[in-house]
């Protein structure tokens, strides 16, 4: 019976927390169409939306916990590049965005949208990696890129699953334990 107790004790150990950090995915797009130019990026970064609250934050590429962007349409520069690649993130709206939806075009103040010079996401590349301005992308070859999308990608939550299966590790361990005592 202790067993029991100390196995659904850690299952509420481990979901406080883990409902502490609130660490989401968020898939972007970057496009150079309004500049003319054939110059794309996607990919995805995953962190703790704690890290992202209003104003200016530089989030060191360490308290990312995944990262990957691949560029095409540039004359050079193209292909694929993960955490590894960039040393960090910056990230600056002057409010606290919703998640829950596309956060470019989100209003902030003054009437402006996320997703211009009033708020976007960018990186610092190191080597041959693109490097986000503050309001643009510029790829390694030079070619501009706005940042067009920017949402939490649709994924099941880290603390759902882990009650999931922590849950059926319990009820494993239970009839188990009742089959054990029959015999």
């Amino acid at each position: 019976m202790n067993k029991i107790i100390l196995a659904i004790s850690a299952v509420f150990l481990i979901n406080s927390t883990m409902a502490q950090a609130e660490v989401k995915t968020f898939n972007f797009t970057y496009s150079g169409a309004s500049f003319s130019n054939t110059a794309n990026a996607t990919g995805l970064i995953t962190l703790d939306t704690n890290l992202i609250t209003s104003g200016f934050q530089s989030i060191d590429i360490s308290k990312v916990v995944n990262l990957s962007m691949t560029v095409t349409g540039a004359n050079s520069g193209n292909g694929n590049f993960t955490k590894s690649d960039f040393g960090v993130i910056y990230f600056y709206s002057p409010i606290v965005l919703d998640f829950s939806r596309e956060l470019v075009g989100q209003v902030l103040t003054g009437g402006n949208r996320f997703g211009g010079e009033n708020g976007t996401l960018n990186f610092s590349g190191l080597n041959s990696a693109p490097y986000m301005s503050y309001y643009d992308a510029l790829s390694s070859a030079g070619l501009v890129m706005k940042l067009t999308s920017l949402s939490v990608a649709a994924v099941p939550e880290a603390d759902t699953s882990a009650m999931l299966l922590m849950g059926a590790g319990v009820m494993g361990f239970i009839a188990r334990r009742r089959k054990q005592v029959a015999a």
